[in-house]
């Protein structure tokens, strides 16, 4: 999958922090720009981590919604009830940092932790990203990174 264009809005921020084991944490910010092009192309992105587009017809079948509401109903935590506001930025969070690990860092990102959400005003339980770096596709390695 090519790089989302909102990647490019990731910038270091210049500074760094020192975790208490003295471990340096780089600072990165998210440098918006009004761009309409690239807002909905993040949209989409955003949405597909939820419902594949590919599938929404299929799986909104025989509730008699409409795509968007079938999405806004069921699959996005709500935007005004308690604790959806949350949840909505804690994995809005979540699928940013996913496209900095793999976008940025150049692990590959399992993208399948949304989808499957059985409650839609809930964080999903388990590890929130996960990353793998392969060093010659095909072949297995041992060695660490």
């Amino acid at each position: 999958m090519p790089k989302p264009s909102h990647v490019g809005w990731l910038a270091k921020v210049g500074k760094t922090l020192k975790t208490k084991d003295g471990v340096p944490i780089e600072i990165w910010q998210l440098n918006h720009k009004p761009d309409a092009d690239v807002l909905s192309e993040w949209a989409v992105h955003f949405r597909n981590h939820y419902c594949d587009d590919k599938q929404i017809d299929l799986l909104r079948k025989g509730t008699r919604l409409t795509r968007s509401e079938y999405l806004v109903n069921l699959k996005f935590p709500d935007a005004n009830i308690k604790p959806g506001p949350s949840i909505r930025s804690g994995d809005f969070a979540e699928i940013l940092v996913a496209d900095y690990v793999e976008y940025i860092l150049k692990f590959w990102v399992p993208r399948i932790r949304y989808a499957d959400k059985t409650m839609r005003n809930e964080s999903k339980k388990g590890s929130d990203i996960i990353g793998f770096r392969f060093q010659q596709a095909g072949k297995s390695s041992r060695e660490k990174q």
